[in-house]
Formats: C-alpha cells, sequence, structure tokens
C-alpha cells in the first residue's frame, strides 16, 4: 500500500514537471544558484577541515565545546555531519537528538544573506544569530548529557600514523561528494516548492494561516513565508524579507526558519546519518520556538528604533505588532506540529499494514 502512494505521487509529480517545465527549471536553477553562490561556497572549507580532524581522531565525544563550535560556525547540515562519527550504528535515536540540536543555519548567511542584503538592515543579524546560539547550548546540552556518544573517538585501523597528504586529499573528495548531494536536496526541494506554489497547492495549505492573522490584522504573506520556511530555509528567508513584515516579526520568524532549519536540511542530514524523522522533527520545533522567543524578546535590546521603516509607532501600534509577532510564533509551530503528526501518522499506519502482511 505504502508503496503505491510514492508511486501515485511520483507520478503526480512527473506530470506536474512536465506540464510545468518552464516553472520547474527556472527553479531548478535558483536552487543550483543558491548552492554555487551560498551553500558551497560556506560549507565546503568547514567540511575539509572537519573531515581532517575526524580522521586524525581530534574531534571526539569528550570535548563537546568544540564540537558544537565547529557545527554553530559551518552551519547544517554540518551537525548531522558530525555527529555521524560520534555514535554506534544502532543508536538511531542518540544521534539523531545530537544532530538534531547542531543543525542550525550557519550565522554567515544570517548575517550576509539575510539581514544584510535580504533586509537592508544588518543590525537584525545581532537578535538571530544570539537566539540561535542559545537554544542551540540549551538542546545541544540536553541531548549530550541524555545521550552521550558511544565512541569516545574515531578509531584507527592501524596504530601508525596516516599521512597528511592522504588524509587531506580524501577529506576534499568526500567533502565534494557530500556537497553534490546537499546540490540535489536543495534543487529537488526548490523544484517541488515552486509547483506547489504554481499549482495553487501552497496556497490552500496555507490559507487556514492566512485567514488567521489576517482577522488579526497582520499581513497575510506571512503564511507562505512560513510554510516555505518549514520546507527549505533559505527560500522561507526570501520570501518573510518579501513580505513587508515589521522588522521585529521578520526577526521573530527568520530566528524560528533559521534554527528549525526545514525539511530539506532534514534530508540532506540522511546522507550523512540515519535519523529518526519524528524525533528529530520535534527537537527541532521545540528548538525553533525557542529561537524565535529569544529573538522576539532580543530585538528592542539590538534593534531599538526599527519597529517601523516610517516612523516609531505609537504604543498601540507597538503592542499589536508585538502580539502579532507572538502570534507568527504560534503558528508556525502548529504548522510543524501538524505536519510532523501527519509524517507520525503515516509512519504508524504503514507499520500496521506491514504487520498484518507477515
Amino acid at each position: 500500500m505504502s508503496r503505491k502512494i510514492v508511486f501515485f505521487i511520483c507520478v503526480l509529480m512527473c506530470g506536474a514537471l512536465i506540464a510545468l517545465n518552464k516553472e520547474a527549471a527556472e527553479a531548478a536553477r535558483a536552487g543550483f544558484a543558491l548552492w554555487r553562490d551560498s551553500v558551497m561556497p560556506s560549507l565546503l572549507p568547514f567540511f575539509v577541515c572537519t573531515g581532517i580532524m575526524r580522521r586524525l581522531g581530534l574531534i571526539n565525544g569528550t570535548q563537546p565545546a568544540p564540537l558544537m563550535a565547529l557545527a554553530f560556525i559551518s552551519g547544517a547540515p554540518g551537525g548531522a555531519r558530525l555527529s555521524a562519527g560520534l555514535y554506534d550504528e544502532g543508536s538511531t535515536a542518540s544521534a539523531t537528538y545530537t544532530a538534531a540540536s547542531l543543525n542550525a543555519l550557519s550565522p554567515m548567511f544570517v548575517c550576509g544573506a539575510f539581514a544584510s542584503d535580504m533586509l537592508g538592515y544588518p543590525p537584525a543579524a545581532i537578535p538571530i544569530v544570539a537566539a540561535q546560539l542559545l537554544a542551540m547550548l540549551v538542546f545541544f546540552v540536553l541531548a549530550f548529557s541524555r545521550h552521550p556518544p558511544y565512541k569516545a573517538k574515531l578509531k584507527q585501523k592501524n596504530d601508525a600514523k596516516p599521512a597528511i597528504g592522504a588524509v587531506f586529499a580524501s577529506s576534499v573528495a568526500d567533502a565534494a561528494t557530500s556537497l553534490l548531494s546537499i546540490c540535489g536536496m536543495i534543487v529537488f526541494f526548490s523544484v517541488l516548492m515552486r509547483l506547489m506554489e504554481v499549482s495553487g497547492i501552497l496556497s490552500i495549505i496555507a490559507w487556514p494561516i492566512r485567514l488567521v492573522t489576517t482577522l488579526a490584522g497582520g499581513n497575510g504573506q506571512a503564511a507562505e513565508a512560513m510554510l516555505c520556511a518549514i520546507m527549505e530555509a533559505a527560500t522561507g528567508a526570501k520570501r518573510i524579507a518579501l513580505s513587508a513584515l515589521s522588522m521585529r516579526s521578520a526577526v521573530t520568524l527568520g530566528a524560528f526558519a533559521f534554527s528549525f532549519g526545514g525539511l530539506c536540511i532534514m534530508a540532506q542530514s540522511m546522507i550523512f546519518m540515519q535519523i529518526d524523522a519524528g524525533k528529530y522533527l520535534l527537537y527541532k520545533l521545540a528548538q525553533g520556538t525557542l529561537a524565535a522567543l529569544i529573538a522576539y524578546f532580543l530585538f528592542p535590546l539590538c534593534c531599538n528604533g526599527a519597529y517601523d521603516v516610517a516612523a516609531v509607532p505609537e504604543y498601540v501600534e507597538r503592542l499589536k505588532t508585538n502580539s502579532l509577532s507572538a502570534l507568527y510564533i504560534l503558528i508556525a509551530s502548529m504548522a510543524a506540529m501538524a505536519a510532523i503528526m501527519l509524517i507520525c501518522a503515516a509512519r504508524v499506519r504503514i507499520d500496521k499494514l506491514k504487520a498484518s502482511r507477515k
């Protein structure tokens, strides 16, 4: 039964790719450009360096601080890549929690791409990056204390020290292979979101959220931006910047999107390790919500006076903006929770069908 459903979805998507080939090609080019211009240049050096350290046994479970620092600077899916070498193959749940806590978008993307280029307000990166770091610290401590790595360090096959040249060459090759796989994930999700947008599926899914935000006096465009961010964070960042939100709302949603990471980053993480999707998404939902709340409360301290582009708003307008920001956090969390519940329900259904066949 599950294979038939997957087959039916793939057939529908193939039909959409044929019918909307121009839009799909444009989305594929945009996804490739995003990987080429932002993802690959920022991740390649870190993948090579962390690969060398892993092969030399310098990254291990007894030093959590360097592990978190490397994951935070390199950005997702670097957390999953680093966590993959710290757990045995049978500890999927433990590795999932650690990888989820360490997966967040790189501060370089937040500062350079989102805050400076998309929002046009560089100080907006301060509350977002601070919120990401604090939320990552909280959930990493929880994951690492409850699920410590079984492997103290990467075991070497021989006692002899490996040749540095061979280690460097193999690290570059592995980094290039991983980045090509990540490129495929980004292009696929870019095309998928474009097809959903053109076919109207995205608008249908976002309609309840858009209705609630509109009735509350907010910007209905935030609904599509949140859904895009839940699927793919970088594309969602563009939609957040183009949604004409207040600066505080944009920063709040950005913090949630960059800490949650999106389904695309979860799929990228599966390149490096086996992940329990349900537990991963629940953990990231909680982490993203915490980051959004932290960014929401840090915003007045870091970006005072950026409530409105034209002028400083009155008390009522400021209260309205704060309420809408909190509403956006709640709606984003509920949307992500609904997606998680659907995935878990489908998984339970599939397991029951498999059990009935035996």
